[in-house]
């Protein structure tokens, strides 16, 4: 799944907080949508088994290339703001474009992290069309 934040007012909308461990990109360079939590550290934990819960929906994506002289692609797996430490922006309320997910559906979150239709306990939000995935704040 692929995606990107869309409608979202920064200053209540999102959170930021340090990555507790390296996130692995796509060969596109993207990262989630995921639901993540917050470990006892103060760290962002990808799935909703940090101390805190469910906390938000992260989404990362990276360039496939470098600014400046390289012509080939690099190993997307080691991109600034994708490491342990990297500070990210986690969703918690606001809307995310392009996901795999179907209209009208509630969305919800397993321990993993993974975003479905299937209801596991752990309410992310809706979609609004297909694709579209508005987060609930909590």
């Amino acid at each position: 799944m692929t995606g990107r934040y869309d409608q979202v007012e920064p200053h209540v909308g999102i959170v930021r907080a340090p990555l507790a461990a390296n996130l692995t990109f796509d060969s596109n360079g993207e990262f989630g949508p995921v639901a993540v939590s917050i470990d006892a550290n103060g760290r962002c934990v990808v799935g909703t088994a940090g101390q805190s819960g469910y906390a938000g929906v992260l989404i990362k994506n990276v360039p496939m290339l470098p600014a400046g002289r390289f012509t080939a692609g690099q190993t997307i797996n080691n991109w600034m703001g994708g490491r342990a430490g990297d500070v990210v922006d986690i969703m918690i309320q606001g809307q995310i474009l392009g996901t795999d997910l179907p209209a009208g559906s509630a969305i919800y979150a397993d321990a993993a992290g993974v975003l479905s239709t299937v209801n596991t306990g752990t309410y992310v939000g809706y979609t609004v069309e297909a694709g579209r995935l508005v987060v609930s704040g909590r």
